[in-house]
């Protein structure tokens, strides 16, 4: 009940960013957006003027700001029902970070969506946040999918033979901000609130990143368990519980979370839609799993009803039990 109806935006996100870390976010609008709203001088006057009230900023500088189509971030969060009025928070195109504006100018999502989250739960699993560089092993199916998230932030990534990253000090903020802490985040890390309210669609692909990264799939005997791995034991306690309003039941043992072999089925509905490296080992290992004669969904009913339909069937717990239901 708690999840939103509308995703989160990137600006919620850089309100979570330290005073002075705000006033380096500098946010670029689309083309000549900005200017074509506000035609009148006298208007861009009474508008910087507004901006610079109760701040160790001049009205001009604000001025050179706008008609560069750029604000720092803190400005802009100041006033930004100006800005939303006049549709103009979702014009944004690019950010960037830096004492000036003028730093490498970064195109991220106005809205959390399903590439951005996936990304989160990659790098969650397997990623590295160096405070300057997110950094992920080099292995091909991995590069891959990495190369293709990260065009669209505009960024080039760079590799060796052990690692692929990119770098860009905003990014790592922002990850920083949702609990993917910079340098070593093995044992601290955890799901940040805005991640776990948000729409069912969104979380699917944040689960599906993470299980890429670091999620397996593999089978016993005649059992098929799906597990998500992590040392963090807050990280695997809040998954446990987000799976759970999925109704996929799971455990924590020691470093791995395992599904319940009778949710199997739930889990692959879950997560196949947004999976891309481990897709087709998922597929391959449920496809035998339903043709298994002894698969069964499980179905909750009240205490009350399920007495009911005993009482009309002339059954009692011992005679169920006795017919292996």
């Amino acid at each position: 009940n708690r999840r939103k109806q509308q995703p989160t935006t990137m600006l919620d996100i850089l309100t979570l960013f330290s005073k002075d870390l705000q006033k380096e976010v500098y946010i670029h609008f689309k083309g000549d957006k900005l200017r074509e709203s506000i035609k009148q001088k006298t208007e861009l006057r009474k508008l910087a003027k507004s901006i610079a009230k109760g701040e160790n900023i001049s009205i001009n500088t604000i001025r050179s700001y706008l008609q560069r189509n750029m604000l720092p971030f803190y400005l802009f969060n100041k006033t930004k029902d100006f800005f939303i009025n006049r549709g103009l928070d979702s014009t944004l195109d690019y950010y960037s970070i830096g004492k000036t504006g003028g730093g490498k100018k970064i195109c991220l999502p106005f809205y959390l969506d399903k590439k951005f989250m996936y990304f989160l739960g990659l790098i969650s699993a397997d990623g590295h946040n160096t405070g300057r560089e997110i950094v992920i092993p080099n292995i091909k199916k991995l590069r891959r999918i990495f190369y293709e998230i990260t065009k669209q932030f505009n960024l080039e990534v760079r590799e060796n033979k052990n690692q692929c990253a990119i770098a860009s000090k905003l990014v790592c903020e922002i990850l920083h901000s949702l609990w993917i802490t910079k340098h070593k985040k093995a044992r601290t890390l955890d799901i940040h609130n805005i991640i776990l309210t948000q729409k069912e669609e969104l979380i699917k692909s944040y689960l599906a990143g993470f299980f890429d990264g670091d999620g397996s799939i593999y089978k016993n005997n005649k059992t098929v368990t799906f597990a998500f791995c992590s040392y963090s034991n807050k990280f695997l306690s809040k998954l446990k519980t987000l799976l759970l309003t999925f109704s996929i039941r799971s455990s924590i043992q020691k470093t791995a979370l395992k599904i319940y072999s009778e949710d199997n089925v739930k889990t692959k509905d879950l997560l196949i839609n947004d999976l891309v490296i481990k897709k087709k080992n998922v597929q391959k290992y449920l496809t035998k799993l339903n043709t298994n004669k002894n698969n069964f969904d499980i179905v909750f009913i009240p205490k009350c009803k399920f007495e009911e339909i005993l009482n009309k069937k002339n059954l009692n717990l011992k005679q169920l039990y006795e017919k292996g239901a």
